[in-house]
């Protein structure tokens, strides 16, 4: 089974020009934004949809902070957001266990993640930028850019320009979280959908720093490959 979400054309992945790595031997070579996707208590060890592989991701997204923390100009974190009621939709036939409930444990931001975004705020005294998705109990809402299927009258599952246009604005966006194959994959997609062509390079997708669902590891691999192909950058551990 696998997920369909939109792409970039093939003339805007044409248009992309190579640009020098973003990240060299773990450390950054120039300022960049970090957005990450979701690092919530429910996709960890423990957590109603836990995904494997994303505790130690967590932990190198703490690290990767603290080595670059002089370099991060802004982060920008998600947070996958559900009521009681709509927890159980569905997509393409795939039912989610309760998960991110607003106002439980497992909404919350895993404590390594924390760690890392709190030290950045503390020493740069500026704001984390928090953006849930997912309210509306109508529509799945893989990507934090848009609902999979926008709800008319809905504006939260229009597409969010306002943070599209924060994120053009950074000198260089990486990208990390969970899940891979989900909310990482179509976040990245949307966004590249209205990022400039001429600054694919600026964009970059951290492994090592997001894992897969499990059953779902094909589409992480095409995600990856994707990006690749785009002109994107893929930079950390396989």
């Amino acid at each position: 089974m696998s997920a369909v979400h939109h792409e970039p054309t093939p003339s805007r992945i044409n248009d992309a020009k190579p640009s020098q790595s973003i990240i060299q031997n773990g450390k950054a070579t120039a300022p960049f934004a970090l957005l990450i996707i979701d690092p919530q208590v429910d996709f960890h060890e423990g957590g109603s949809l836990a995904i494997a592989g994303a505790d130690e991701d967590a932990q190198r997204i703490k690290s990767f902070i603290e080595t670059n923390i002089d370099q991060i100009t802004n982060i920008y974190v998600t947070l996958d957001s559900h009521q009681q009621l709509d927890t159980t939709g569905k997509f393409q036939h795939t039912i989610w266990p309760e998960h991110c409930v607003i106002s439980t444990r497992g909404h919350c931001i895993v404590d390594p993640v924390l760690e890392g975004i709190h030290a950045w705020t503390a020493k740069t005294r500026k704001p984390i930028h928090y953006h849930w998705k997912g309210i509306n109990a109508l529509t799945e809402m893989y990507s934090v850019f848009q609902a999979e299927i926008p709800v008319p009258g809905s504006l939260e599952t229009e597409m969010n320009d306002d943070l599209v246009k924060q994120l053009v604005a950074e000198p260089r966006v990486l990208i990390c979280g969970q899940a891979l194959s989900h909310c990482v994959n179509f976040s990245v997609r949307d966004l590249m959908l209205a990022w400039p062509c001429e600054r694919i390079g600026d964009l970059g997708l951290l492994l090592g720093m997001s894992s897969p669902v499990q059953g779902f590891e094909d589409d992480a691999e095409r995600f990856v490959a994707f990006m690749r192909e785009s002109g994107a950058q893929v930079v950390g551990k396989e």
